[in-house]
């Protein structure tokens, strides 16, 4: 609370100083008047390339094997998940909190899947050939999708102790 509080003053004042200045030096998620659109995996798992940079906040399941990446689920639609791309260039120092707890934690966090409710962008993985090498009838092929790219991790589920 007292954070929150000292943020608030500290945004006011650079505020009342520099109107030009952004939100983020507090952490905040949105950017250059950007607004933040409440999603769903669900809702996401149907997004095509023309929402490409559209800012996103997800309530989520988040699971990685630490081999393929790691995605967002929703109990609400268990076939859909949404990849988690390489964290934005203006990413907050929540996301490199998050990425640090899950190093640290593996056996919990592994084939795990866990609360989070994060900031992110829409991107767009134009596909790739995984085994390029083999003849095209064997070859595994990722077909063009959606991924997120993390801003901020609002928060997270983590281990007991």
């Amino acid at each position: 609370m007292i954070r929150i509080l000292s943020c608030a003053v500290a945004l006011l004042l650079v505020l009342a100083s520099a109107p030009s200045a952004s939100a983020s030096r507090c952490g905040g998620s949105e950017t250059k008047g950007e607004p933040v659109h409440g999603v769903t995996v669900c809702e996401l798992a149907r997004w095509d390339q023309t929402r490409v940079g559209t800012r996103v906040r997800i309530h989520a399941e988040y699971f990685t094997d630490f081999h393929h990446g790691a995605f967002l689920s929703d109990p609400r639609c268990p076939s859909d998940s949404l990849q988690i791309g390489i964290d934005a260039m203006n990413a907050d120092n929540s996301v490199a909190d998050l990425d640090m707890a899950i190093g640290q934690n593996r056996k919990f966090y592994i084939g795990h899947k866990f609360k989070v409710d994060v900031t992110g962008v829409f991107e767009w993985n134009k596909g790739k050939i995984i085994n390029a090498e083999l003849p095209p009838d064997r070859q595994l092929r990722i077909p063009p999708h959606g991924e997120i790219s993390l801003l901020k991790v609002w928060s997270f589920e983590q281990p007991k102790r």
